[in-house]
């Protein structure tokens, strides 16, 4: 529900996120994981995802940092200067979604985004003001897929799309 108060704050916000979406925009896919079921007989997992297709979201560029993971025997060996250990490099991206875009969306910490052929996890999100966007930060994983298999939901188009694979080929 918009205010009068704040009309005309909700209004250069959605101006700002439209010329954001014009320079910056990008088609994007939150996947989501539903449930996930074993047969106990015979230990077959079977996962059931959502995904959420975003024609045009805000995609800012990676900045990439160096991470550095350091074992607890170096820490506690060199107290005074700690060194060595082994670095990374990690790229972020910022992902601003419009909620108009995708007004039934949820996230959550355990969902991923999809863009450019790369899987992000989501290492935080908020909503903006009058929720009127998520701003979301995803960390790119650098050698993993998608991880699309099994049975996706697709909420745009309110399809069911199962991709079952076997070893002769045949799909």
């Amino acid at each position: 529900m918009t205010y009068p108060a704040s009309y005309s704050l909700n209004r250069q916000i959605q101006r700002v996120l439209y010329a954001l979406k014009r320079q910056y925009g990008g088609a994007i896919v939150v996947y989501q994981n539903e449930n996930v079921a074993t047969d106990p007989k015979t230990g077959e997992v079977t996962r059931t995802k959502t995904a959420v297709r975003i024609q045009r979201a805000v995609v800012l560029p990676v900045t990439v940092s160096r991470e550095v993971k350091q074992a607890i025997s170096v820490i506690s060996a060199n107290k005074m200067a700690v060194s060595g250990g082994s670095g990374f490099e990690t790229g972020k991206r910022l992902f601003i979604i419009d909620r108009r875009d995708a007004p039934s969306l949820t996230l959550t910490a355990s969902d991923w985004i999809g863009y450019d052929g790369r899987r992000y996890a989501i290492e935080s999100f908020e909503e903006y003001e009058f929720s009127s966007a998520w701003i979301v930060v995803g960390k790119a994983l650098i050698g993993e897929g998608l991880g699309v298999c099994g049975s996706i939901t697709e909420q745009s188009a309110q399809t069911n799309l199962a991709l079952v694979g076997s070893s002769e080929g045949e799909v």
